[in-house]
């Protein structure tokens, strides 16, 4: 099959396209990483302005105890930040992929940027984290309770920058595997389970672990 040239798009357009696929395929990469299982990936953009991303993490699991609970939302607040974090690589070319923090930082934390929703599902996920690993604070205290969620933000956000980082390369050419599709516009992409875990690059993603159930820390390999 003929590959579409994505040079017939618009250079904004283009960006987009690039930046969104990552966005996703780094929730998708990060997911399988540590242990969630996955669905499809679904793209669109409409306009310059109107786009829209989808990627499914299955959050079904088997385990009762309160520590499984815990290890499994510290897991799902890593991959909503992992999203921001793999759309700010490079891309492919001869630059490095690296995560750009301060980028990733500021799309997290805009209102219209795209990961506004990743954000606000992060927050809850922080407050029940901050429950949980600091049950005897007095959260009458506010600042207190502030400097807690902000500690579990930070080691959320970098734990989801270190993932992204070593899996970089991945995220991007994935990315641009589905990228390559787009034929027309509006673009809408869509890739199913079957078809992407079949993929080589998505059966050599290496399994990660957190390196301890309680306040969130590094992630070790």
């Amino acid at each position: 099959m003929k590959k579409t040239k994505l040079t017939q798009f618009h250079p904004v357009i283009i960006d987009r396209l690039r930046r969104i696929t990552q966005h996703e395929f780094g929730h998708y990469v990060v997911s399988r990483a540590l242990g969630f299982r996955t669905g499809g990936i679904k793209i669109s953009i409409n306009s310059m302005d109107s786009y829209h991303g989808y990627s499914e993490t299955k959050l079904a699991e088997s385990g009762h105890s309160a520590e499984s609970i815990i290890d499994l939302l510290h897991r799902r607040a890593i991959v909503l930040y992992a999203g921001a974090s793999a759309e700010t690589l490079p891309g492919p070319g001869p630059v490095s992929n690296i995560v750009n923090v301060k980028e990733a930082n500021r799309i997290i934390c805009a209102d219209n940027l795209g990961a506004q929703d990743d954000n606000k599902k992060a927050q809850e996920i922080f407050h029940i984290l901050r429950n949980a690993h600091y049950p005897l604070t007095d959260t009458s205290v506010k600042s207190n309770y502030q400097i807690e969620l902000d500690t579990i933000c930070s080691a959320i956000f970098n734990d989801a920058v270190v993932l992204v980082n070593k899996n970089a390369d991945r995220i991007v050419d994935l990315a641009k595997t589905l990228a390559q599709r787009a034929k027309s516009f509006p673009i809408s992409l869509e890739m199913d389970e079957a078809t992407i875990e079949a993929m080589p690059l998505v059966q050599g993603i290496v399994k990660a672990r957190l390196s301890e159930v309680g306040p969130p820390g590094a992630i070790v390999s």
